[in-house]
């Protein structure tokens, strides 16, 4: 009986000790949360991470940009470390996360002298296209790129001279340039698909007016 009140005991204590080491470090919570959808793309990811002995840690982030549905099978590339740093919120820009409609993971990992612990999340980016005050660099580049092919068609289409035409292959060129960055950013397949053949239609129709415009400042004579 004695010795399997000492079993147990010794059993008792191992548990106990057990429990308390893998609370030692502990990510406590992370933002955006695992399995979160409709994220903002290129988000901050924080992690609040907590050391129970009050001491220093190392914590480092990583980034998986090539997954599939949340299911983590990708590569982990290091984004950043905090050395020896105490309990609180640290973060980093996930700027890679640039594509709307796709999933990513982001990983924590904390250590200190002894003990080592780490946590993982998913999330997914939105599912649209919004354009309402967020001026992060890809919509900022999209814009620019949007803007430049309305004023070069513009030009082109209005100018009857041979110079129009030269305009309105340009705009073609930047059209497909748009779309590029469209199939980068934005997952919206219809409308790449329309893109190519209208882009190559105005590039076609503004090489034309070129060849075979009057010239300028040529008149015929009856």
């Amino acid at each position: 009986m004695r010795k399997h009140l000492y079993l147990l005991s010794f059993f008792a204590i191992f548990v106990l000790l057990s429990s308390t080491a893998s609370a030692y470090l502990q990510v406590q919570y992370g933002e955006p949360d695992n399995g979160e959808h409709g994220v903002e793309i290129q988000p901050v990811c924080e992690a609040y991470v907590y050391d129970y002995d009050g001491g220093l840690m190392n914590i480092s982030f990583y980034e998986m940009i090539d997954n599939v549905d949340c299911g983590l099978t990708g590569t982990w590339v290091h984004v950043i470390t905090y050395t020896l740093v105490p309990s609180g919120e640290y973060s980093f820009w996930f700027e890679n996360a640039s594509t709307y409609n796709r999933s990513y993971g982001w990983r924590v990992d904390i250590e200190n002298d002894t003990l080592s612990t780490n946590r993982t999340f998913c999330f997914t980016t939105d599912s649209y296209y919004d354009l309402s005050f967020c001026f992060c660099s890809s919509q900022f580049i999209m814009l620019i790129a949007l803007a430049m092919f309305i004023f070069f068609f513009s030009i082109g289409y209005n100018t009857e001279k041979r110079s129009g035409g030269i305009f309105e292959t340009y705009s073609g060129f930047v059209l497909l340039w748009f779309e590029t960055l469209i199939a980068t950013y934005v997952s919206l397949p219809v409308v790449i698909g329309l893109m190519t053949p209208i882009a190559l239609i105005i590039i076609l129709l503004g090489i034309l007016k070129f060849l075979y415009h009057e010239k300028e400042g040529v008149t015929e004579q009856y």
